[in-house]
């Protein structure tokens, strides 16, 4: 998890208070009466200067413990969470290494903590992504995707646990201006909340969508330079604001102490004995700890004051609610930005005012026009006279390939639902290209848009291919006349080209079939995905017959996606050939005779994973390579187990063997059987 065991025990040396007796000390709680005089007048005059008309209200709340709030709670937030964003940590070679929270705090300026990024090198290779949060409707909005920039700032402290970073001005892969979401401003002052108030955080737990912690959240104690409250919070949350009831951030969440039984293994929420193959939701936190901004600023002050960008963090002319920089609006209520010059404002200024079309919030005024787009609802698209809408423009690629995030190994979930990518042998590692944008353990992976390659530079086709299917956000995108790419980070050498396929009857047949990762919350963003499966990387010689065969390899991958939109699934999909050795050799390649694929998905019924293995066979197309004149023969599908291709390969796909229907532990490899399948009714998941 992202929280050491080192990070955890030093919070557990600070617990100096029984959490549980602490809460229920809180019961009939007033303020006034037990919180330190100095201390509860500096909080009243926080909330008379910062809550407005509504001071009044807010000052009875808290001396009489109540629970109301005003309306314009929710307005406020919407606003606060704009600056939160869910942070990808990736290695050197660009692969996941897992997720934290972080939140803007000036104009281009990242806080999360330190245990999430600890060095120039870690923020070097990460993204920061905004919007990754679920609409009204259920459904995922579009989210922005912008590079961290540790070469132009940053700064960390470990003993404070936090980091700052500065941020790409344009996201990655929409160019979506960074200073749309705005910033959460650091207030130096104490005061800010009360011993018995309840706190409210902002999340990405384990790298999911965007959440709200607002139930059993009281401040326990306030400690010297942390607040001790009751959250639930996951170790994905690191690096997320703390507010108080006004949006104002009191704390930077790092950590908490988890509940142990006598030997000293964490206990989940039903007291079993947590084991890292759950999830970490499952862990019981007997509370959670958060760094104090007051002595956050007070370092930052001391350390970086003159800085540009510290500047304007520190700029006292701002309210300490959330700031939002824009383009003012030139369409009214459409939610459309652009034209104008850049303005600044505070949510202080004027109380968000809402504008609705068709229930759902599409702008507020704080006083300018910003977009917030929470309902699905999305800008009008123009096309000018005579163009075509992007998704039905022709193959095009995007040049800037750092923006791919490739495979995920926690699209079904996290924990025991996680799905690594296979391991290769060593000696398929001496044959495996390497990605000249990477240095680090993964050096071998072509992340792409959804998916992902591994390459055999021997061979010139892939060792493997993984790819995630989103069901519920499939587009089917049409098919435009073909047009294949090399793959700039691997030697041009290393990919088998037009040479092999022109004049004969061999397909460039996709190892990820085009539509399987055109998925999104815009067709845009599927056509995208759509046209990266036409890099020479993500094909392989297929014989035309066994390529467009509805009952072979066509047939079987349109089942699997028509399969997951139909009960909108995820499923992720590895493929590839078999390398062998008797292979024969062609225009300076070598034909596989087998592909194979292997399927993983999560069961409704049972909830865990099923990982089903499948052979197809092209060899009797093949038998007359040496007039290059290509015969047609039978071949046939099978369902295999999954070590069936472990066997064949050389690939290792650990724990899947144990998700795999057909798996028969007691049988050795080269004796396990193939099941035929002769109609989709033989499948079995």
């Amino acid at each position: 998890m992202i929280i050491s065991d080192e990070l955890i025990a030093e919070s557990e040396q600070r617990l100096d208070f029984d959490p549980e007796a602490a809460r229920q000390g809180l019961v009939d709680f007033r303020p006034l009466d037990h919180e330190d005089p100095e201390r509860f007048k500096k909080r009243i005059a926080h909330v008379m200067k910062e809550a407005g008309d509504a001071a009044p209200i807010e000052y009875e709340r808290i001396l009489n413990n109540s629970d109301l709030m005003s309306i314009n709670y929710f307005e406020r937030g919407l606003i606060a969470a704009l600056a939160v964003g869910r942070l990808l940590l990736r290695g050197a070679g660009g692969e996941l290494l897992g997720y934290g929270t972080g939140f803007l705090v000036a104009p281009r300026l990242l806080m999360t903590n330190n245990h999430v990024l600890n060095g120039k090198d870690e923020s070097r290779n990460s993204q920061i992504e905004f919007n990754y949060q679920i609409n009204s409707a259920g459904k995922p909005l579009e989210s922005h995707l912008f590079a961290l920039q540790p070469d132009e700032f940053f700064y960390t402290n470990k003993d404070l646990d936090f980091s700052l970073v500065a941020v790409a001005e344009a996201a990655q892969n929409n160019q979506r201006a960074l200073s749309q979401f705005g910033w959460l401003q650091l207030n130096a002052e104490v005061g800010k909340v009360a011993r018995g108030e309840y706190l409210t955080i902002i999340q990405h737990p384990n790298g999911e969508y965007k959440q709200i912690a607002i139930r059993e959240n009281q401040l326990l104690k306030i400690a010297d330079q942390h607040l001790w409250y009751k959250t639930d919070t996951a170790p994905g949350s690191s690096g997320s604001p703390v507010f108080n009831d006004l949006w104002q951030v009191v704390a930077l969440h790092h950590s908490g102490v988890p509940d142990r039984d006598r030997n000293g293994n964490y206990l989940t929420i039903d007291g079993k004995i947590w084991t890292d193959q759950m999830d970490e939701t499952k862990i019981k936190w007997l509370a959670n700890e958060g760094v104090r901004v007051s002595r956050i600023v007070e370092n930052i002050k001391q350390a970086r004051p003159d800085h540009p960008l510290i500047r304007a963090m520190l700029d006292n002319r701002w309210s300490a609610l959330p700031v939002i920089v824009t383009q003012q609006a030139t369409t009214e209520g459409r939610g459309e930005v652009g034209g104008g010059e850049p303005s600044v404002s505070s949510a202080k200024s004027e109380a968000p005012t809402p504008t609705t079309l068709g229930g759902f919030i599409t702008t507020m005024n704080v006083p300018l026009t910003i977009a917030v787009s929470i309902g699905g609802l999305t800008p009008a698209v123009r096309v000018e006279a005579g163009a075509q809408p992007a998704a039905t423009e022709a193959i095009s690629i995007d040049p800037n390939y750092a923006s791919r995030q490739g495979y995920s190994v926690t699209f079904l979930g996290a924990g025991s639902k996680r799905v690594p990518l296979p391991v290769l042998s060593a000696a398929m590692k001496k044959n495996a290209a390497e990605n000249t944008q990477a240095t680090g353990a993964n050096r071998y992976v072509l992340p792409y848009h959804h998916f992902s390659v591994v390459m055999n530079k021997v061979r010139k086709i892939a060792y493997v291919t993984a790819v995630n299917i989103d069901g519920s956000l499939s587009h089917d995108i049409k098919r435009e006349t073909d047009q294949w790419f090399f793959d700039p980070r691997i030697d041009r050498a290393w990919q088998a080209g037009p040479e092999v396929y022109d004049n004969n009857p061999l397909d460039k047949g996709h190892l990820v079939r085009r539509l399987d990762p055109a998925w999104g919350t815009t067709e845009d963003l599927a056509k995208v995905a759509n046209d990266d499966t036409f890099h020479y990387t993500n094909c392989s010689p297929q014989h035309q017959d066994f390529n467009r065969n509805q009952t072979l390899w066509a047939g079987l991958e349109n089942y699997i996606l028509e399969h997951a939109i139909a009960e909108n699934l995820k499923v992720s999909v590895f493929t590839g050939p078999v390398c062998d050795d008797t292979d024969r050799q062609y225009r300076g390649v070598k034909l596989p005779k087998q592909f194979w694929k292997v399927v993983v998905m999560v069961k409704h019924d049972t909830g865990k994973l099923s990982a089903t293995a499948y052979l197809l066979s092209q060899s009797q197309l093949l038998d007359n390579l040496g007039a290059e004149v290509f015969s047609y023969g039978a071949y046939k599908t099978y369902q295999v187990p999954v070590r069936r291709i472990e066997s064949l390969t050389g690939l290792k796909f650990g724990k899947l063997r144990g998700f795999d229907p057909l798996e028969t532990p007691t049988a050795a490899p080269e004796s396990v059987g193939f099941r035929e399948i002769v109609t989709h009714d033989d499948l079995s998941f």
